[in-house]
């Protein structure tokens, strides 16, 4: 499953020129502008589904905390997702793939499942220094976990469910010596898969989340100074291509 293009909202104090040394990318997690990871995970798909968020902190030896959402209510516990940044002061190099960080899917039987949610990804930058919050819709296929299985299914056990992230997002972030921007392209291994197919009542952890950079041309409409808002009708055409349909 693939997604157009996502334009993210930044703020015209980092659209500045740009100095001769490096781009560096500093740290790649959630938004951590309110307690407990809550700013991280936002949009559930249907909108009444009840959530809850906390930080995992030092996952995995990750000197991060990880971001997780958890939904549901089952004898196992709920369902969830957790991102785990691992990158730290990394040098952005075009159309290399960097390790950003580790998703996992905690995969249970449960009555209220959900169909998407958006992580609200935090890129840090230096060389310049750069903030952005870049929305990725994740797509979540919960099955009934009785035959038939969908056409995914890998187990031998009760149907699997697939999380689908994703694999082309416009930041936004200028690039040094250049009028250009930055894109990404998303996968969980360098060959480019962006789906996580996990059997029921599992934790399927630790899937490498990649991101490959490379240059977008500044539209041209607005230049390299112009201030780019992502508004709610650029996410449902998103969320529309994805095969993602808002409850009625």
């Amino acid at each position: 499953m693939r997604a157009g293009p996502l334009v993210v909202a930044w703020a015209s104090a980092c659209l500045m020129a740009a100095p001769a040394h490096a781009l560096t990318l500093v740290s790649a997690g959630g938004d951590d502008s309110l307690a407990d990871g809550a700013a991280a995970w936002s949009n559930p798909i249907p909108g009444s589904a009840p959530l809850s968020t906390q930080l995992d902190p030092d996952l995995g030896g990750s000197a991060f905390d990880g971001y997780r959402v958890n939904w549901g209510i089952g004898f196992g516990g709920p369902s969830g997702l957790r991102w785990t940044g691992t990158v730290s002061n990394t040098p952005v190099v075009i159309g290399s793939p960097i390790q950003l960080a580790t998703l996992d899917h905690i995969n249970r039987p449960i009555f209220g499942a959900i169909s998407g949610i958006t992580f609200n990804l935090k890129l840090v930058f230096d060389n310049p220094a750069a903030t952005a919050i870049v929305p990725i819709p994740i797509v979540i296929e919960e099955t009934t976990n009785t035959p038939p299985c969908p056409p995914f299914q890998q187990s031998g056990t009760a149907c699997d469910d697939r999380i689908t992230v994703p694999d082309t997002i416009n930041t936004f972030v200028p690039i040094p010596n250049s009028t250009n921007f930055l894109g990404i392209d998303l996968s969980f291994n360098p060959a480019g898969d962006n789906t996580i197919i996990s059997p029921e009542n599992s934790e399927n952890d630790g899937f490498p989340v990649f991101g490959t950079f490379r240059e977008v041309p500044a539209p041209a409409p607005f230049g390299a100074m112009a201030v780019l808002s992502l508004t709610s009708r650029k996410i449902l055409s998103l969320r529309k291509r994805l095969g993602v349909h808002p409850e009625a």
